[in-house]
């Protein structure tokens, strides 16, 4: 009989950290609408990215959760001011992004 290898949480989470980051070389570029939008106290933004555009086989849109620490909300909002200011992150804003994919624990 085989014994199947039974994983504590962060060692799973370290892991799928791990192959992600090997797979996908770093940072990535993903687009999509913003949705869900909260402000933290400590100045990070939370939201969701969502894809609307389903096949027949999808009930519900994609999404994919997002975390835009402090200090890269101010590097955005300095871009978004550089490019005319009248964008401005909120829910329904279709938004191209660069970040990392990580596992949260």
């Amino acid at each position: 009989m085989t014994e199947t290898t039974t994983w504590k949480i962060p060692q799973l989470i370290d892991w799928v950290n791990a192959v992600v980051a090997n797979s996908l070389g770093g940072e990535v570029w993903v687009e999509g609408e913003i949705s869900n939008l909260q402000r933290s106290a400590a100045g990070h933004v939370y939201f969701t990215l969502i894809e609307r555009d389903l096949d027949e086989r999808q009930r519900s849109p994609h999404t994919l959760a997002v975390t835009l620490f402090e200090w890269h909300r101010v590097n955005v909002n300095r871009h978004l001011k550089r490019s005319g200011g009248s964008v401005r992150m909120g829910d329904g804003v279709r938004v191209r992004i660069r970040g990392t994919v990580e596992v949260y624990s």
